[in-house]
């Protein structure tokens, strides 16, 4: 299945790319409005200052992280001719967002368009940062966050993919992803788990009742979305995604258990079955692994780093398959591992040939093995991680090498997982993605 890796959750970098480099007429031109104040909570540290001779805490790593006052005004999409369409705009008194890419320009290499994202954020990462605040209790910080996403859902409780949070009012509103509606609940439940707050469940229904309009009711997995950047980079808004992807109903397993936790009577998609369609139709046996994922045509049996092993590895962990967890993890060492003078590294599929290293999802292995009791593992992840922020600084990049679809930028999304490992490494327990709910 040619290109699914586009329209799994990396695609916020493939649609990334095809904004700098082929259309950004409307990213460009539009901006007028003066940037609000930023809300950081700390300028970050030099390299050499970020060493620590001690073991680094979760607070130190969020300090590099700056959380901006958003406040939307403006906001348009594209229709199927190009043209820009005015979206309903709602005012927030309090609400805080993230670049995703804050600082494009640190390493030279890279294309001179992607500059442009110093102003860019994604759904997904606004998520992740709000899980963050949670776990390190800083509700005003998570409800700010989570205030954000309130303002950006759609009318049918699913969340466009990224958006400018200065000057520009540019929402990619048509363009959606299950994995992104997935983590926004997710982090919605989490918050009313902690803080025993229920404000957002009116929000989190819409969005579970986007989720279970999606399921293919012939495997019971759940469709990729809507929306994609086609032939010449034109926005297609009525493109319906046929296929399913690992990742995403991973993502949604993990959100709908923990919404019926909180939730009770809020009508979820049973996670208990996506599951086993998940491990039903995605899992090749014959080669100890999750496929990429699926299309009419058939699986996808590219090797991604995610889909096939981290992040499948602690689904397979949490849902009681902790032989399918460890052959995930053999296997995409075999395939994607490679080793440097600072320890190990992984691409992020069997489809990049060079050694290149894709951090974020490098960081849930850490989390993989560390549950699987398999700690030698799972602090040589973190020495890695550890050696490449003193190395090239904070936030961490996403990638250690200019790659498509794999920038050498810092990037909020590796940031957050590392912090998730701090939390459980430091607490002795799970906090994200847990088995025992």
């Amino acid at each position: 299945m040619n290109g699914l890796n586009k329209r799994t959750l990396r695609a916020r970098l493939r649609w990334t790319w095809l904004v700098v480099f082929g259309w950004s007429g409307a990213i460009a031109s539009a901006g007028c409005s003066t940037a609000p104040p930023a809300r950081a909570h700390q300028v970050p540290e030099t390299v050499s200052q970020q060493c620590p001779s001690d073991k680094w805490s979760a607070d130190r790593l969020w300090s590099a992280v700056t959380l901006h006052r958003y406040r939307p005004r403006r906001l348009y999409d594209l229709d199927r001719r190009q043209r820009p369409i005015r979206l309903r705009s709602r005012r927030c008194s309090d609400c805080l967002a993230v670049v995703s890419y804050p600082e494009p320009k640190r390493f030279a290499g890279g294309p001179s368009g992607f500059s442009r994202m110093k102003d860019r954020s994604f759904v997904y990462d606004n998520a992740l940062s709000a899980l963050v605040a949670t776990a390190l209790g800083r509700q005003a910080d998570a409800r700010a966050l989570l205030n954000t996403l309130v303002v950006l859902q759609r009318s049918d409780g699913a969340w466009g993919f990224s958006f400018h949070i200065k000057g520009d009012g540019f929402y990619n509103q048509g363009y959606v992803r299950a994995g992104v509606v997935a983590w926004a609940l997710y982090a919605m439940a989490r918050y009313n788990q902690v803080f025993r707050d229920g404000r957002y469940r009116r929000s989190m229904r819409r969005a579970g009742a986007w989720l279970a309009s999606h399921q293919d009711p012939n495997s019971g997995l759940i469709r990729g979305g809507q929306g994609r950047w086609g032939h010449q980079n034109r926005f297609e808004p009525n493109y319906l995604a046929q296929w399913v992807s690992t990742e995403h109903n991973v993502d949604a397993y993990f959100a709908l258990r923990l919404a019926k936790r909180v939730d009770p009577d809020g009508g979820w998609l049973s996670a208990g079955l996506l599951a086993n369609a998940i491990h039903d139709s995605l899992w090749i046996s014959e080669q100890g692994r999750f496929a990429r994922g699926m299309s009419p045509k058939g699986l996808d049996r590219v090797t991604s780093l995610d889909a096939a092993g981290s992040w499948s590895a602690l689904f397979a962990i949490a849902t009681g398959r902790v032989e399918r967890a460890k052959q995930a993890l053999t296997w995409i060492d075999q395939k994607l591992r490679f080793t440097t003078s600072t320890g190990p590294r992984w691409r992020p599929s069997d489809q990049v040939k060079r050694a290149v290293w894709f951090v974020e999802a490098s960081v849930a292995l850490a989390l993989a093995h560390r549950r699987l009791g398999q700690p030698s593992q799972s602090t040589a992840v973190s020495r890695s991680l550890s050696s490449w922020a003193c190395q090239a600084g904070l936030p961490l990049s996403y990638s250690d090498s200019w790659q498509r679809d794999y920038p050498k930028s810092p990037a909020v999304a590796p940031m957050a997982w590392w912090v998730f490992w701090l939390v459980e490494e430091r607490s002795a327990r799970p906090w994200l993605w847990r088995r025992q709910l």
